[in-house]
């Protein structure tokens, strides 16, 4: 085989490799998170999220019912962290919107509602905002 078209075989070859493992489920499946201010008497919430070791993904500014929105792919090895910080009228607290222990079976599309005494995740099963953790404080 020629050298040109080694070039062009092995680059596509790999490429074709790595579409037939994503078609074929070996790569976690993406996962898109929602987080929903529903805080009571039209809060404003400040919302400012971070990948565990790297990606700040910014503050946010929601008004009541304003929704954030990401997606992102979990790694395959090892673990897999989001995490925020909340804030309004005079309260802190933050919170792990994802971790790939609890998360991994249960989300692909996670929304999340942000209350006063909890945030609550929607449960398919319940076709609620059944699934709350209440906050920890920093």
């Amino acid at each position: 085989m020629s050298a040109a078209l080694v070039r062009i075989v092995v680059p596509l070859s790999l490429l074709a490799l790595l579409v037939a493992v994503t078609e074929a489920g070996l790569l976690p499946h993406k996962v898109h998170e929602v987080v929903i201010n529903n805080l009571p008497d039209n809060k404003t919430l400040i919302l400012h999220c971070y990948k565990r070791k790297g990606k700040d993904l910014g503050v946010t500014v929601l008004r009541s019912g304003a929704t954030f929105e990401f997606t992102f792919r979990p790694r395959l090895i090892g673990s897999t962290k989001y995490y925020c910080s909340f804030q309004w009228r005079g309260v802190f607290y933050w919170f792990d919107l994802y971790t790939k222990h609890r998360d991994h079976k249960k989300c692909k599309n996670c929304s999340w509602s942000v209350r006063e005494e909890a945030i609550c995740r929607f449960n398919y099963n319940t076709h609620a905002f059944s699934d709350c953790y209440y906050w920890k404080k920093i």
